[in-house]
């Protein structure tokens, strides 16, 4: 009867609604009562299967295959979510570890600087101490951040010229104002070369400024692409000409603007303006 149906002689009696409700073993069965051959049954089964109405246990294998795709898509999904899980917070453990470490290399400092008689070595262990912490706090924000590659500007330099103005005890007789673009954020590269910027200038301007009432006007603005800073004191200023070549601080602000990319412009009228641009976009 198969063979005739295959030759399109005869009326299927397997209907494809009957076929699916059928294990191929009970098809068998009843094929061997009609005197159909094992190899007739075997490839009528392998064209309902292939047309998708044959079902193993009541699912197609289409249906089988489906679901066996899903079950393997599901597990792939959960193992990738576990390994995006256990990456960050091996990242955080790491930002956390650097950030430890400079922190014990600030306090060793800070310990011979406390045995040391001279001043002018202690300033300089200040100063180092500073870039140190400066690079620190880098890695401060991204362990306590979600983000762990951006760091917003204006919060990383508020925290560290307060910080600034602790050391250099300044509290009370700076009036720092921030022009700053709240949605401006950096990579945490570019933010460290910044960082220790505007930590040698801020350094410079109360490590220098002589009146008793210091204003610091510190702006950071996006314009047509390019990040445009400027730090500006109401100090007496300076003669250019005078500036030392071998300080430390100018050749660091030099190195790190070259790092940057940046333009640098030091002004010095009615105080000093520092003047920095570079493009946004790395």
């Amino acid at each position: 009867m198969i063979a005739n149906i295959l030759r399109g002689t005869k009326r299927n009696p397997y209907s494809a609604s009957k076929v699916r409700k059928m294990r191929s073993d009970r098809m068998l069965v009843k094929a061997k009562k009609d005197g159909v051959s094992n190899d007739q049954v075997q490839h009528y089964l392998g064209k309902l299967q292939a047309a998708g109405h044959m079902r193993l246990g009541g699912m197609t294998s289409f249906d089988v295959k489906s679901e066996k795709s899903g079950n393997e898509l599901n597990e792939n999904i959960i193992l990738t979510n576990q390994q995006v899980i256990k990456n960050d917070f091996l990242l955080k453990e790491l930002h956390h570890r650097v950030k430890n470490n400079l922190q014990l290399i600030y306090s060793l400092l800070n310990l011979q600087k406390r045995r040391l008689v001279e001043s002018e070595v202690k300033i300089n262990l200040t100063a180092v101490q500073n870039r140190i912490h400066t690079m620190s706090l880098v890695h401060e924000f991204l362990y306590n951040s979600d983000n762990y590659e951006y760091i917003n500007v204006l919060e990383y330099i508020t925290t560290l010229t307060t910080h600034l103005k602790t050391i250099y005890k300044k509290e009370n007789n700076v009036e720092m104002k921030y022009l700053i673009d709240e949605e401006i954020e950096l990579e945490s590269e570019r933010m460290i070369y910044l960082g220790l910027i505007i930590n040698e200038i801020i350094s410079n301007t109360f490590k220098f400024h002589k009146g008793n009432n210091i204003i610091i006007i510190l702006s950071i603005q996006t314009i047509n692409g390019m990040i445009e800073i400027s730090i500006k004191d109401n100090g007496p200023g300076f003669d250019q000409d005078l500036i030392r070549e071998e300080s430390l601080g100018l050749k660091l602000t030099k190195i790190m603007c070259a790092q940057l990319n940046a333009e640098h412009e030091i002004i010095s009228k009615n105080g000093v303006t520092h003047k920095i641009k570079f493009n946004f976009v790395k």
